[in-house]
């Protein structure tokens, strides 16, 4: 939501320059300028949230393989390990967390 509202106030922004401008007596037409920022403006867009989403891709396939690899190691987990092996165990899996 919030890169489709900054992508909307890019373009109005860019819309709202001048169509023309005066360079000392020569009269420049703005419209052609504006359309080739309004493109890279979009395609500037598109790559940051494509690198947005594949960052966030990435970090939910890292979470969900240690969430898998964990898993057993929290399911073993009775309350009632009284031996410094079980107890270790519990630490180890408490400091992947």
């Amino acid at each position: 939501m919030f890169l489709l509202y900054k992508q909307q106030t890019t373009h109005d922004e860019i819309e709202a320059l001048q169509d023309w401008s005066d360079v000392g007596w020569t009269r420049v037409n703005m419209r052609p300028i504006k359309q080739v920022l309004r493109t890279y403006a979009s395609k500037w867009m598109f790559v940051y949230t494509k690198y947005l989403s594949d960052q966030v891709s990435s970090t939910l396939k890292d979470l969900d393989s240690f969430l898998k690899r964990i898993e057993p190691g929290i399911e073993a987990i009775t309350g009632e390990e009284k031996d410094i092996k079980s107890f270790m165990r519990l630490m180890r899996v408490f400091n992947e967390v």
